[in-house]
């Protein structure tokens, strides 16, 4: 599938009245992060293969290693996902794009860890609320 393929599949999930979110797969070096990219420059850009809904908002992208550093006392990053949270609530057109976002996600199954609260929390925020994430 051609670049606007994906791109077409991608504004079709980001368009969806709820749980307007956009998961990308696939191997190692295939794109992913490339296409959301290219995505967010077309938005920027105003360009016409994007979506009339989609070009007042505004994409961020977020790095789970970035987004967890430093948060070495208990409670830390718990306090830092409640916000972030919060923050996309409160502002609609803000598309999230989490690359590696399995680091958030992991089951239940795993043993706890340091970040097991916070990711629990952010995966039933996305589960239960509209606000757009890829």
């Amino acid at each position: 599938m051609r670049m606007d393929g994906h791109l077409h599949s991608l504004q079709k999930n980001l368009l969806k009245m709820r749980r307007p979110n956009a998961l990308i797969i696939g191997q190692p070096g295939t794109g992913k992060t490339a296409l959301v990219h290219e995505f967010a420059r077309l938005v920027v850009t105003r360009d016409d293969r994007i979506n009339p809904a989609l070009l007042d908002r505004d994409v961020f992208e977020l790095s789970v290693s970035l987004f967890r550093a430093g948060t070495s006392l208990v409670g830390d990053y718990e306090k830092r996902v409640a916000k972030l949270i919060r923050l996309i609530q409160e502002n609609p057109q803000i598309i999230l794009f989490v690359d590696e976002i399995h680091q958030m996600l992991q089951s239940g199954v795993h043993q706890s860890g340091p970040f097991t609260q916070g990711d629990q929390a952010f995966k039933q925020a996305i589960g239960r609320s509209g606000f757009s994430i890829i």
